[in-house]
């Protein structure tokens, strides 16, 4: 009883006073200074003013942490207009909640296992087989090279509001919606048999684990497909995203240069290309000419032998 009197009274100061950031610190979970849109905010069902204060702290951090970054060159020039201006919302915020009534249901991607550093010079049928299935999906019809995974963000990337807005469990295409370029890209991805073989993952840093996870049994894809049914790798908890990358790579056993991570916050799209990968920024939510932009530079840079990581 007296252990959990303690721990009961130490959830409730840190839930009260903020401490909650502080203790992950100590304990190695995440950066004090990035994390105040996840575990600094109290939990929902809290105080609702304490809560409101921090969502605007928190708001106002990522703001200056955006902001105190380069915008890179490559960003599409309506995107770079509106960081230089202040940072005005895109179109693609505005979603109608409506998913579009596609009859095609489209065939579900294939999966296949993964397999890397395999030598050049193994002659045994597994080394084979995974060699051609690496040769078939890394190339497209069109000549472009493709990665073999992709990875997403959820909040303010694929979805908004970010889930450490809101005060209750959110409802799909009532109280939260998917960006429209979001939701094409994941069609696109999980019916188009150009991207046969390539994964899809997600690496989300959210507090709000669980209603995550309930989103993605909510958010339509397909006609007959959520979100969580064209998934195949998912990282979702606190923390630094590097955390996040490593588990799906050890998962996936797909290296970080064949990786690449869609995210709106600069802080993990720097800690994730040091790794290897290749970064888009997203400051506004997925939109259309970001998704091209990622696929194309990923596909100009690999051709051309550049294996870096990067941020564009």
């Amino acid at each position: 009883l007296g252990v959990f009197a303690v721990s009961c009274v130490g959830m409730s100061l840190m839930s009260k006073y903020g401490l909650g950031g502080e203790l992950a610190a100590v304990l190695g979970a995440h950066n004090p200074e990035t994390c105040a849109d996840t575990c600094c905010i109290p939990p929902a069902g809290g105080d609702y003013f304490e809560r409101a204060a921090a969502i605007k702290a928190a708001r106002e951090k990522r703001k200056q942490l955006n902001q105190a970054s380069p915008i890179p060159t490559s960003l599409p020039d309506s995107t770079r207009k509106n960081m230089q201006q202040g940072g005005t919302k895109t179109s693609d915020q505005k979603s109608s909640g409506k998913t579009p009534n596609n009859k095609k249901s489209g065939n579900a991607k294939k999966k296949s296992a993964q397999s890397t550093n395999i030598s050049a010079n193994s002659a045994d049928s597994a080394s084979v087989e995974t060699k051609e299935r690496t040769e078939n999906r890394s190339l497209s019809e069109s000549g472009e090279v493709l990665p073999e995974m992709i990875v997403f963000d959820l909040d303010n990337t694929v979805w908004t509001p970010e889930l450490y807005e809101l005060y209750k469990r959110p409802v799909a295409y009532k109280d939260i919606d998917m960006f429209p370029a979001a939701l094409n890209a994941l069609k696109e991805l999980a019916t188009d048999k150009k991207w046969e073989g390539v994964r899809i993952g997600l690496a989300s840093r959210t507090g709000e684990v669980q209603w995550a996870h309930r989103l993605l049994k909510e958010f339509k894809v397909t006609e007959s497909q959520m979100i969580q049914d064209v998934i195949d790798f998912k990282q979702i908890y606190p923390g630094s995203k590097l955390k996040h990358f490593k588990h799906l790579h050890e998962d996936s056993k797909i290296d970080y240069s064949k990786m690449i991570f869609f995210d709106d916050d600069t802080w993990n799209t720097r800690e994730v290309s040091k790794l290897g990968v290749l970064c888009v920024y997203c400051p506004y939510g997925m939109s259309e000419e970001i998704w091209k932009l990622g696929i194309s530079e990923y596909s100009n840079r690999r051709s051309k032998g550049d294996f870096e990581g990067a941020t564009v």
